[in-house]
């Protein structure tokens, strides 16, 4: 939440205080809840699941401006497929590293 204030406040006025809050406080309630019942242990579930929470959370940020704000928001913000993949494949490799200097 704090990090999601935190990216509002720096966005400008184009995004309301809070967008971004409410979206990852969300998507990290169910990434802790999803995490103590699966092995997210493994790049691929860690590869999918990065994928589903990319896609969970622009749809909570467009779920959010459409319906508390009612604001006009596209479904589909992302021209390409490139920064999906992108998070995808940076999630892996930072969660790699990150084990590595925990096992330590």
């Amino acid at each position: 939440m704090v990090i999601g204030l935190l990216q509002d406040s720096l966005s400008g006025p184009t995004v309301p205080l809070g967008l971004h809050g409410i979206a990852k406080t969300i998507i990290g309630y169910l990434a802790s809840s999803i995490g103590a019942r699966l092995d997210t242990e493994h790049p691929a579930a860690r590869f999918a699941l990065t994928a589903a929470f990319f896609v969970t959370h622009q749809g909570l940020m467009v779920l959010t401006r459409r319906i508390l704000l009612a604001q006009p928001e596209p479904w589909i913000t992302c021209t390409s497929s490139s920064p999906p993949s992108l998070t995808r494949w940076s999630a892996v490799f930072l969660f790699l590293l990150l084990d590595r200097l925990r096992k330590n």
